[in-house]
């Protein structure tokens, strides 16, 4: 054989070795991108799920905040009578409730 095909052939092994590094390690990232159990799909999938509790959690803490202090306003009688009048049309003895839908507030 002569030096420039040794060289030749030399060459293309190193460039077949390098492509077939290449191939393994694009392989190995896809794996870990997609098909791992600590994949990013699933990464994105959890921290997607950590938000939305954040923010019931959030919500649920409001709620909390808003009925300790429709429970404070219930200490007094004449706030619970008012409540119970408009949410569940309580009403006194001989006492007749009127509902007046106005046009306007109608569903069409």
């Amino acid at each position: 054989m002569n030096k420039p095909d040794e060289i030749k052939t030399k060459l293309n092994a190193w460039l077949d070795a390098k492509r077939t590094l290449w191939l393994l390690v694009t392989i190995g990232v896809i794996f870990l991108l997609v098909f791992d159990n600590d994949s990013v799909l699933y990464q994105r999938k959890l921290n997607r799920e950590i938000r939305n509790l954040r923010a019931e959690n959030q919500r649920l803490a409001r709620e909390i905040r808003e009925n300790q202090n429709l429970l404070q306003h219930f200490d007094h009688y004449d706030y619970l009578e008012k409540y119970a009048r408009k949410t569940f049309y309580l009403r006194k003895k001989n006492e007749d409730i009127y509902l007046i839908n106005r046009p306007d507030s109608l569903k069409r």
